[in-house]
């Protein structure tokens, strides 16, 4: 009904009209199945078990993680090599910093809460999903994140202390609460706190964000008036973080920063677990869309429990290989976001057969890159070994330590004081040209922190010494 002489609707219909537009744009369609849940927890718990495993073998300290932990601990601030990383590293050495500025003076108590901080922004950002996703009503948009984090994160774990990890666990929730039917204030609020933290992750950011643009400039022409201030500010704040993300790619703080970023382009054939897991997502999305063809779901089972044995294979990604996988959340990433749109507005049912499905597929392949890890625990033991059979300074060529595939040159002296146990009697030095964090032989890291054997008093006057 139309008022008179006016083609203009009543604002009753006007609502209506503005409803029937809206929902073209977001689905409030319950999707729910009694093996959702479970089969989600289940992955979660797994999850879990591999993040405490990570940190048992502390494979945090690879890369660049060894430095940025004794760097936290020295100087008792956090260690921020670069202005658009910033959030990143707040987010990832938070813990540990909490840890020094309480007293904790044990390398090994310091260890643990290093290890959480570098896992802390998965578990808050699922944490964020999982309350973001509740009026969406479609329990499988929560498998896009873990999925991402088996296809973008858990490959390049020779690089956990990295932004872009962060960078590619925290879209997920800004996504969600944007396709979120109505906004709260709280709604709005948790929005522009991310898409704030959004724009000094990660240089990488720059594709996602133009996923996340345009979902809010669609947003803006078809929602309702009342949200219109929230998003015109979350719609800049997008556009901004866009802006800085290109800025950083154009002018990164070191420049081989962007060269080395682009040749992990050409690596993702040489990571053997990446490669099974593309395929084996690939073909759990198959047997998902097509449920009457079950034999289609042997494919991606065989690849998941398949993943296990490569590293008895010999079929193990080098530490450099894993270290470039990073390039993953600049081209993987986008995708993985728009194929959770995709469901989003064309809702998917699974059947508990199907969730059983996905549950045990994910499981496997998490189960695949913790055996992939058993490469970084065997680097790990020979090292500790190496360390408790000499004493003073010893050339890493010369141990059983120098050919692994797992070791970075630049912080094997760091890793020698990191892994003493009690005492530091020998320490690795690389003969490899390049930069160092310190010189062994001029000065020695965290006099104050560890116990130094008699032989490095003369570079380590301020240490405890033991014999």
């Amino acid at each position: 009904m139309r008022q008179y002489g006016s083609n203009r609707p009543i604002p009753e219909e006007r609502a209506a009209v503005t409803d029937r537009r809206y929902a073209c744009f977001v689905s409030d369609t319950p999707v729910h199945a009694s093996m959702a849940r479970p089969t989600l927890l289940a992955i979660l718990f797994a999850l879990g078990g591999a993040f405490v495993y990570l940190a048992v073998i502390q494979l945090g300290y690879s890369a660049d993680g060894a430095y940025m932990f004794s760097r936290v601990i020295e100087s008792k601030a956090f260690y921020n090599p670069s202005w658009s990383r910033t959030w990143a590293d707040v987010l990832l050495q938070a813990p540990l910093l909490l840890a020094v500025q309480l007293g904790v003076t044990r390398i090994s108590s310091l260890s643990g809460w290093y290890h959480f901080g570098l896992v802390f922004p998965f578990l808050l950002s699922f944490a964020l999903c999982w309350f973001a996703r509740r009026p969406v009503g479609n329990d499988v948009l929560l498998l896009f994140p873990l999925i991402s984090y088996i296809l973008v994160s858990l490959p390049g774990s020779s690089i956990l202390a990295g932004e872009s990890h962060v960078l590619a666990v925290m879209i997920w929730p800004a996504l969600f609460l944007i396709l979120r039917p109505r906004w709260s204030k709280l709604d709005a609020i948790l929005l522009v706190v991310l898409l704030l933290l959004l724009c000094r992750l990660y240089e990488a950011y720059l594709p996602s964000a133009v996923v996340l643009v345009v979902l809010l400039a669609r947003r803006f022409r078809l929602g309702v008036p009342e949200e219109r201030k929230p998003l015109v500010l979350a719609l800049g704040l997008a556009v901004l973080g866009l802006a800085m993300a290109a800025y950083g790619i154009i002018n990164p703080a070191l420049a081989f920063h962007r060269q080395a970023f682009l040749s992990g382009l050409r690596d993702t054939h040489r990571h053997p677990m990446l490669v099974v897991s593309i395929a084996a997502i690939l073909g759990l999305a198959l047997a998902l869309a097509v449920p009457r063809r079950r034999f289609l779901a042997v494919v991606p089972l065989l690849l998941g429990f398949g993943s296990i044995a490569l590293p008895y294979l010999g079929r193990i990604a080098t530490a450099g290989v894993s270290f470039n996988i990073r390039s993953l959340s600049g081209t993987l990433l986008p995708l993985l976001l728009l194929s959770a749109v995709l469901v989003h507005f064309r809702p998917v049912q699974l059947p508990n057969r199907s969730w059983a499905l996905a549950g045990v597929t994910l499981i496997a392949l998490i189960a695949g890159y913790v055996s992939s890890w058993s490469a970084w625990r065997d680097f790990r033991k020979d090292f500790v070994t190496t360390l408790d059979a000499h004493t003073g300074y010893v050339p890493v060529d010369e141990t059983l330590v120098g050919p692994s595939s797992q070791r970075w040159r630049w912080t094997t002296s760091l890793l020698s004081v990191l892994w003493s146990r009690q005492c530091v009697r020998s320490i690795l030095v690389s003969s490899a040209p390049g930069w160092y964090p310190f010189d062994p032989r001029d000065s020695l890291p965290l006099q104050n922190r560890v116990r130094y054997h008699d032989y490095f008093l003369p570079v380590s006057p301020n240490a405890d010494h033991c014999r």
